[in-house]
């Protein structure tokens, strides 16, 4: 999921260079191995999308072994840390909205992009709208907190936990995140030996914003 978020760059190999810096690395991953050739986030945008990515990331492995489940005890227990999980994501979610679309970035959308940000940003705010409020007592009185409730309303609670409410809400939150992640506002930064010492090489777009044709 991470692999595309990297903008374009104008590095080019051909038999006459060998470039000193490898620009093909992989981005860091906190919950994974580091490897020497890290990219690592430079600016907050790309810090936000990547962090809204591995709580994706998540979701899609518990829904993989939701899928994989038989007994719908054990289904509904799994859909209960995949609410968890939607939590953070929509907290996380709404905040990099909110930004992009109030220009807070160190590289501003442009008027196009933060039009359709905001039509994104609706859709998923109306596809949540009318499950929020459960969704968040779930999150907060039956799985990541588990309060000392009257059982009859525990066992309502935990009988209105339902599949495919989520699923909608989840898959706008995807469609405004696959638009987000191609936007060119990332940067990105490693520290690589090379045959002349140690350099930092940077991804940034900031840096290809200049117009070579007004020259």
């Amino acid at each position: 999921m991470t692999e595309n978020i990297l903008p374009e760059t104008n590095q080019q190999n051909t038999s006459s260079y060998e470039p000193l810096i490898n620009y093909n690395s992989p981005i860091y991953d906190p919950f994974s191995e580091p490897k020497d050739d890290d990219l690592f986030p430079d600016n907050e945008e790309a810090r936000q999308i990547l962090h809204i990515s591995y709580i994706f990331r998540d979701i899609r492995t518990l829904c993989d072994i939701f899928g994989r489940s038989k007994k719908s005890q054990d289904k509904r227990l799994l859909w209960k840390y995949i609410i968890i999980e939607w939590v953070s994501l929509d907290e996380n979610l709404i905040k990099f909205a909110n930004s992009l679309i109030a220009k807070k970035t160190q590289i501003i959308c442009s008027d196009q992009e933060i039009e359709e940000l905001k039509r994104l940003k609706k859709e998923y705010e109306q596809a949540r709208k009318p499950h929020k409020e459960k969704l968040e007592t779930i999150r907060n009185k039956l799985a990541a907190h588990r309060e000392l409730l009257h059982f009859a309303d525990m066992a309502n609670l935990w009988q209105s936990i339902n599949y495919e409410e989520l699923i909608d809400i989840l898959n706008a939150a995807v469609d405004f995140f696959n638009f987000a992640k191609d936007l060119n506002i990332y940067s990105f930064l490693k520290v690589q030996d090379t045959s002349e010492g140690e350099m930092l090489a940077l991804i940034d777009p900031a840096l290809c914003l200049y117009d070579e044709s007004e020259s």
